[in-house]
């Protein structure tokens, strides 16, 4: 009767680790080309906010108008204080 508990408390112990000991190596590769094409968006993103933001301050220099200068620097200080589009989750 001993046997037989300690028997199955080992088949029990080595089916509760299995999830441990599993080996997930081969998802890797699922998850890193999702982190890359992420990061790609990422970056495209952030080039966008960029380009509109130099935009902005090329508009600027090259206005006449203090009133329209004015109207493009407070469009440029809101879209500075908007949240990037990269960080939206």
């Amino acid at each position: 009767m001993k046997r037989h508990i300690v028997f199955s408390s080992l088949i029990l112990s080595i089916l509760a680790f299995q999830p441990i000991l599993a080996d997930h190596a081969h998802h890797s590769d699922q998850k890193a080309g999702q982190v890359a094409r992420d990061t790609e968006q990422t970056i495209q993103k952030m080039q966008t906010h960029a380009k509109r933001m130099q935009s902005l301050l090329e508009k600027m220099a090259k206005s006449k108008d203090p009133k329209e200068r004015q109207q493009l620097m407070q469009e440029y200080m809101k879209t500075c204080r908007k949240t990037p589009p990269w960080r939206k989750a």
